[in-house]
């Protein structure tokens, strides 16, 4: 179980579910424009998934491994993965993708200064950021192979 607990496979969580969440942005904005209930649809399923994968990779960092981010960083992340799900519900009561569009890119906003964050390394504590250089410096296929 030690894979479960690195900080490489929690930040490539989050970075996924990050990517979900810009994308089902853009799908959110293209519904408002062409109308197109499949469009809205796709929105919808993917912002729930990034959503999910955003709360699971903070759930992994926190419980797994008792592995603490900068609590900043982890704020922003549960911010717009609590927006996406109440934004989610209200979508399934009212029975319209209207909002979508605005609330999608006040939480792509968000996501962009959480991977602001991220790039200045102050998401992770001093040492955290060392001991993840350096796994990335020796790994034989660079970075990603940290994730296999």
């Amino acid at each position: 179980m030690e894979f479960l607990e690195t900080p490489a496979l929690v930040h490539g969580v989050l970075g996924f579910g990050n990517l979900l969440l810009i994308v089902s942005a853009v799908l959110y904005v293209s519904h408002v424009w062409f109308r197109s209930k499949a469009v809205g649809q796709w929105a919808s399923l993917l912002a729930g998934l990034g959503a999910v994968a955003s709360l699971l990779a903070l759930a992994m960092g926190r419980i797994g491994s008792g592995w603490a981010l900068n609590p900043l960083y982890e704020m922003i992340a549960l911010f717009g993965a609590l927006t996406v799900l109440i934004y989610l519900t209200m979508e399934r009561v009212y029975r319209t993708r209207a909002a979508g569009a605005f609330v999608m890119l006040v939480v792509m906003g968000a996501v962009l200064f959480q991977i602001r964050l991220a790039g200045n390394e102050t998401a992770i504590s001093g040492g955290q950021a060392l001991m993840l250089r350096a796994a990335a410096e020796n790994a034989p296929d660079g970075p990603i192979s940290l994730l296999k």
